[in-house]
């Protein structure tokens, strides 16, 4: 099975799966995750349905002005996600034999979706800073997004290593306000609002400790199967082969850019946008 290739539908099928949970939990209707986005229903059970961040951008801030709690939400969906679930690549990242060759893949693996949120790495002093990047939505899904996501990253990073001791500090830097009833996650975790960037910092000295469910073998293995996988997937990233091959499965008369970019989810500017950054226009494709 292609793990990696059905990756995105995975990760937002799971997250919408999650959402649904907490809706769920607080005793809401489900159909209010929906409204007001311009994501379809069928979306779940469309594998092959590329799924622009707009859409779940209006989704994360239409549950964060629904719930009674936004920085409850947050944490929730901190706890529900795993950074290293989602195929091939994050198999490998947990085999690793240290942290720094884990942190290469989930670089990798980040690259291979559409989603536009990129990580960075980098030495920083006596720390080691991830530095993460979302796309530019609206405030409350951006906060969620990147709050969410290095929570998973502190996370995966103690069970990876098993690092519980106040020794081994993490700071998380965000560059939003910090939510109303926000309290802190642990004592040896620190997170600071209204900051000039993103990030995840820890000890550099963390970098060069065995994973725990570290296997040179199987990572062999794991690297093989990435490196083929990464490979056919070379022209999925590129967003006009996406269009080409719709295209080429339409019938005539062919349809113009406004059909199009409803089928992936994204707006008529967007997708313009994106063509152009490619060198190409709709009416070229």
């Amino acid at each position: 099975m292609n793990i990696l290739g059905r990756g995105q539908f995975f990760v937002v099928s799971s997250y919408l799966q999650q959402l649904q949970s907490y809706l769920k939990y607080l005793d809401l209707p489900l159909v209010e995750l929906l409204k007001n986005s311009d994501l379809p229903l069928y979306a779940l059970s469309q594998p092959g349905l590329y799924l622009g961040h707009e859409s779940i951008a209006d989704i994360n801030k239409n549950i964060c002005t629904l719930v009674p709690s936004e920085a409850d939400l947050i944490k929730y969906l901190a706890a529900e996600r795993d950074a290293l679930a989602h195929g091939s690549l994050g198999i490998a990242a947990a085999l690793s034999i240290d942290l720094e060759n884990a942190i290469f893949f989930i670089q990798k693996y980040i690259k291979t979706r559409h989603s536009g949120m990129n990580i960075e790495a980098a030495l920083s002093g006596e720390f080691f800073e991830i530095l993460l990047t979302v796309p530019k939505t609206n405030l409350y899904s951006e906060r969620l997004t990147v709050l969410s996501t290095l929570l998973v990253f502190e996370s995966g990073l103690r069970k990876m290593l098993v690092v519980d001791s106040e020794e081994y500090l993490v700071i998380i830097n965000v560059t939003y306000p910090m939510p109303d009833g926000w309290t802190g996650v642990s004592s040896n975790t620190k997170i600071q609002f209204d900051q000039s960037r993103n990030s995840l910092e820890f000890s550099q000295n963390l970098l060069k400790k065995q994973l725990i469910f570290s296997d040179q073998h199987e990572l062999n293995l794991a690297q093989k199967i990435c490196d083929v996988e990464l490979k056919n997937l070379e022209a999925l990233n590129d967003l006009s082969e996406v269009v080409k091959s719709k295209l080429s499965r339409a019938a005539l008369p062919l349809p113009n850019i406004e059909v199009i970019a409803s089928d992936l989810n994204i707006s008529v500017r967007t997708l313009r946008r994106r063509l152009e950054s490619l060198g190409v226009q709709y009416i070229n494709l």
